[in-house]
């Protein structure tokens, strides 16, 4: 496994060096001295050359000066347009990588975006090792969750005000900005068919909103009085999922209607994730007492409880195996047979707790992970 760590300046090279205006270029720490640095593409969204090694993850930065007091930016593009978007980050931030806290993994491009408790969005190129972030204006707030929209070429960020964010990013641009909830947006998700997303946030509501008619609102779902910590559709679309406190709401998009509710956990629910078992539709839900939990769609029934024996933050259900993964706050990740529900592995990695787990396009045993120190891959084939 790699594990991508904060980039610094070398410590030997006095500020003074850096003046305005002038670019300095810093290499990002490689974990493991095996893997080779190749060349940098520049151009996040060039095409990568085919067969390079995807096995590391140097990350290329630029370090830009300001005139003024110094503050130091973090970013592979320069232009007039990421500027004026971006800003400058308060000194506080100048360490680097903070906590991975959302992901999310495009369908067809190598790209994965995240959001690290600050106020930049990042889009991460794994097959070139670029990096390109651009902040959403406010340094006081946090971006809290984040998605592609792929056949729109955009994203949407939600923030730690309740502000929703839509951007191009081919090219970057922002599109519309939306005061959605009175409190934090916890979790974002995509409808598979149409042009829909779901919001969770901190004040106990869920909202459906259309992103092709200018974020207009389309219903609003209460979880009453209970922090709204995430959603998540079904793959065909029909019903979500909210994890609302211990409890799982499970709604009619359609309709509006709360279908099921689904009791059984012990402390608040953390994550959600639809699987498909035998072509029935299952969930796997995520808490912090320490378990994951398997529901029967259907009936509302929990099939299996998981033992994790941590906090269990991210699950995962992978799209080609039939593997169920589960990542916990101390670090370690659990590989479940989907099928049989038996636990298969456990990887145990020295990153911090686990945030945020997705699978990479094109890979059929890679995944990313989202932790405490930034960004890790792991191969979870055969071992």
């Amino acid at each position: 496994m790699v594990v991508i760590d904060m980039t610094r300046l070398n410590p030997t090279t006095p500020q003074a060096a850096v003046v305005a205006n002038e670019a300095v270029y810093v290499n990002s720490t490689v974990v493991s001295k095996h893997f080779k640095t190749s060349a940098i593409t520049y151009d996040l969204f060039n095409k990568p050359e085919t067969g390079r090694l995807v096995h590391k993850m140097t990350l290329p930065v630029i370090l830009a000066a300001t005139s003024g007091p110094q503050s130091w930016e973090v970013t592979t593009s320069l232009s007039p347009l990421d500027q004026q978007m971006m800003g400058w980050l308060p000194s506080k931030y100048e360490t680097g990588f903070t906590w991975v806290n959302s992901l999310d993994v495009h369908p067809t491009e190598p790209w994965i975006t995240t959001t690290q408790q600050d106020p930049y969005v990042r889009i991460w190129n794994y097959q070139t090792q670029e990096v390109k972030r651009f902040c959403l204006g406010v340094r006081e707030l946090q971006v809290t969750s984040v998605k592609f929209i792929a056949r729109e070429k955009w994203i949407v960020a939600g923030t730690s005000y309740g502000l929703i964010y839509l951007f191009s990013y081919d090219p970057l641009q922002q599109i519309r900005v939306v005061k959605a909830h009175s409190g934090s947006v916890n979790s974002l998700a995509i409808h598979p068919n149409e042009p829909y997303v779901l919001s969770a946030s901190f004040g106990g509501d869920v909202q459906l909103r259309d992103y092709e008619e200018d974020m207009e609102i389309i219903e609003s779902f209460s979880a009453r009085n209970w922090c709204a910590r995430c959603v998540v559709f079904d793959p065909s679309g029909a019903t979500f999922a909210n994890a609302c406190g211990d409890l799982i709401k499970m709604w009619n998009v359609d309709s509006g209607e709360c279908k099921l509710i689904l009791s059984g956990h012990s402390h608040e629910v953390t994550c959600l994730e639809y699987f498909t078992r035998e072509d029935e539709l299952y969930l796997i839900s995520g808490s912090q007492d320490r378990t994951a939990k398997i529901w029967d769609c259907q009936t509302g029934r929990c099939v299996k409880t998981l033992q994790a024996y941590s906090p269990v933050r991210a699950v995962c259900s992978h799209p080609d195996l039939p593997i169920l993964i589960t990542g916990s706050y101390d670090g370690s990740l659990r590989l479940w047979n989907s099928t049989s529900f038996r636990r298969e592995r456990i990887m145990k990695f020295d990153v911090g707790g686990v945030k945020a787990i997705a699978c990479l396009k094109g890979s059929t045993s890679r995944i990313v992970i989202g932790h405490a120190g930034g960004l890790g891959f792991a191969e979870i084939g055969p071992e």
